[in-house]
């Protein structure tokens, strides 16, 4: 290369490292433009290509490196990895076959891998004597070692070889993959999610790679995780359907409802037969009350395959939802027919039966129907990861004491504070929540941790290396205190609000647990407001074991009714002796006087928040937006009363856990319910 040409394949490989491959493209069209071809550019138009998913060309310009290159080995196992990458093994094997490679161990290895649809065959066996025990460091010998390995089950010698060859050849995209499948067969799901961004930041749009990607940040609920590579990929890609899907249930999580059937309508138009963009958008519609479009959804979908299980189960849960419970019967056992999915969405099929039987009031059926779905989802949660409980009741307890906290001189508190919006699970918090979300002047800040956050980082967000929560909030200084309620404002503003300005607004956090941080509440904000809902703990606990919860922090625990009971006298134990102790600003509501009632319940909360009256509280059901706790079907429609006193339907089976909750029965003077 002269000196102009080689300070133009310097810039290309410069902008390659910043991402801006248009650029790079352009300087190494420059140099085509001179007259002379060099190989070296011929594969870097080809890598580029490949990172814009335009294949054909990409092997055009590596088979152009093959034919102009002095030093034929370099581009020849390039060209032969990216053959073997799109899966065009006939073009791999008719290329390493060549004569002139026969003795080339490099060759021979990706020679072997091509082979290895058939690894019993001559070809396969003659070419693999040649190499089996050389004693060589090859990232393709690495990556045959890998495969043979994974193929006999050897799942941990497969990962330790797939990382071998990632050692020796950075940028060897086929290695992350096969890396990523082999840690999700020894079910290391966090490893593998970070196996395939690797992939990713190499072949942003490997479709592969995207689709394990999704998968797993899904099954994770870790969306946030993929989105920065599935948005880089859409500007690649386009509308690809999976892709589309997966936008689409990112703003149904953010309660975007249209843009959630945007994205669902563009996978739709990309695909016409792509069934799972019509299986969300049915869900969508149903979780916000658009019932016959959510069938007419369905219905499209049926045309393309009959042979669906999701949209089967999408017409149950329709047609349970409008009282059809006999038809809804005959839809969920065609779902649970017709299933060939992963076991999720076998437990999915059965927890939606459960509930069926409930509404046909067959209630032995349906508690034990319950049960095993619940049981199908703890094997299916238990290889994922947990870390327990956010937080511990015993030290909580035994730290936020009435003394300690008497203790605290510090100058009054007259700033700004939220209002704390807390309760037990399944208590009717969402309910509320949703009606405040339609006040004018509140912000809503629903199913965050703000607090655990802070509980959880304090020695980080103070700069201090050894601070332990609990134990040590009362050496925090005043400076100190205020730093964290800076942090938690951080939070409110960025996370939560995206930027908005929230001055001027009654900011309300919502989350159930923040129920066992009263005491760290009152530390930083002495004059908050706190919103407790109370329900029937014999409800409340049937309830949620019979909630098919995401799994995350506390959740596991309603896997079972014993897990149940537990976690409620946990919670509920704590806040009672942290009410006691903490002197803030507490109002309880119950739930059975806001299906009763609700109109003067809400008008007792805004008061209680300083905030006036708005009609349109009222109509809070008919809001446009998709809600994504387990308890949206009340939402979707008026209140009524059927789950109040539930728990008689199914005293049988609950009749060995009522003791244990009978001291908060007396307590939330439920004794006559």
């Amino acid at each position: 290369m002269d000196l102009k040409v080689k300070e133009l394949f310097d810039d290309a490989q410069k902008n390659i490292s910043k991402g801006d491959m248009a650029m790079a493209l352009a300087c190494c069209n420059k140099i085509d433009s001179k007259g002379s071809k060099y190989p070296d550019v011929s594969r870097m138009k080809g890598f580029i290509d490949m990172y814009n998913n335009n294949i054909e060309s990409a092997i055009d310009n590596f088979e152009n490196a093959v034919k102009i290159s002095s030093n034929q080995e370099v581009h020849v196992l390039e060209l032969l990895t990216v053959y073997i990458e799109v899966e065009q093994y006939e073009k791999a094997i008719e290329l390493g076959e060549a004569p002139e490679f026969a003795n080339l161990y490099n060759v021979l290895a990706l020679l072997c891998i091509a082979y290895l649809k058939n690894p019993n065959s001559e070809a396969f066996l003659e070419h693999y004597k040649k190499i089996h025990n050389l004693d060589v460091s090859s990232p393709y010998i690495f990556m045959l070692k890998g495969m043979i390995a994974q193929e006999e089950k050897k799942y941990n010698d497969a990962i330790k070889h797939y990382n071998n060859a990632i050692k020796l050849k950075p940028d060897y995209v086929s290695a992350y993959l096969r890396l990523a499948g082999a840690f999700l067969l020894v079910e290391k799901s966090v490893e593998s999610l970070i196996a395939n961004k690797k992939a990713l930041s190499i072949r942003p749009a490997n479709k592969v790679a995207l689709n394990n990607l999704i998968y797993i940040s899904t099954q994770l609920n870790l969306t946030s995780e993929a989105l920065p590579n599935v948005v880089k990929a859409m500007s690649i890609l386009g509308d690809y359907e999976p892709l589309c899907v997966f936008m689409a249930s990112v703003h149904n999580n953010s309660k975007n409802i249209e843009k959630a059937l945007e994205y669902c309508d563009k996978a739709i138009v990309t695909n016409e037969v792509y069934l799972p963009a019509y299986n969300l958008k049915a869900t969508i519609l149903e979780r916000s009350g658009r019932l016959e479009e959510a069938r007419g959804v369905v219905n499209k979908g049926l045309e393309f395959s009959g042979n669906h299980s999701g949209l089967y189960c999408n017409l149950a849960v329709i047609e349970n939802r409008e009282g059809n419970y006999e038809q809804a019967m005959e839809y969920i056992k065609k779902a649970d027919e017709l299933h060939t999915a992963n076991d999720t969405v076998k437990f999915d099929i059965i927890h939606n039966k459960a509930y069926i039987l409930d509404n046909m009031q067959q209630y032995r059926e349906s508690f034990s129907t319950f049960s095993e779905s619940q049981e199908g989802f703890k094997k299916i949660w238990e290889h994922k990861p947990f870390k327990g409980n956010e937080f511990n009741s015993e030290e909580e307890a035994k730290y936020y004491t009435k003394e300690r906290i008497d203790g605290w001189k510090e100058k009054p508190y007259n700033g700004k504070s939220p209002v704390f919006f807390m309760g037990f699970m399944r208590s009717g918090t969402t309910l509320v929540e949703e009606a405040l979300s339609s006040h004018s002047n509140a912000l809503v800040f629903s199913e965050g941790n703000s607090i655990n956050t802070i509980a959880s980082n304090m020695g980080e967000i103070l700069g201090k290396r050894h601070f332990y929560y609990p134990n040590d909030v009362d050496s925090l200084t005043e400076e100190e205190v205020d730093k964290l309620r800076d942090y938690y404002w951080d939070i409110m503003r960025v996370k939560a609000f995206r930027g908005e300005d929230i001055e001027g607004k009654k900011v309300i956090d919502k989350y159930p647990l923040s129920i066992a941080y009263l005491g760290l509440i009152y530390r930083l904000f002495p004059n908050a407001k706190i919103l407790v809902a109370i329900r029937d703990p014999r409800d409340v606990c049937i309830s949620c074991f019979f909630q098919n919860f995401d799994h995350k922090s506390a959740l596991p625990n309603f896997h079972t009714m014993d897990g149940t009971v537990d976690f409620y006298n946990e919670v509920m134990g704590l806040y009672l002796k942290l009410k006691e102790n903490v002197p803030l600003d507490i109002k309880e509501y119950r739930y059975e006087d806001l299906v009763g009632n609700k109109e003067d319940v809400l008008k007792g909360i805004l008061e209680f928040f300083g905030l006036t009256w708005e009609e349109n509280v009222m109509d809070f059901y008919n809001e446009e937006g998709v809600v994504k706790t387990p308890g949206y079907a009340d939402i979707v429609k008026p209140l009524f009363s059927p789950d109040i006193a539930k728990w008689k339907n199914y005293e049988p089976e609950l009749s060995e856990y009522l003791p244990k909750l009978e001291k908060y029965v007396k307590e939330f003077e439920y004794e006559n319910s």
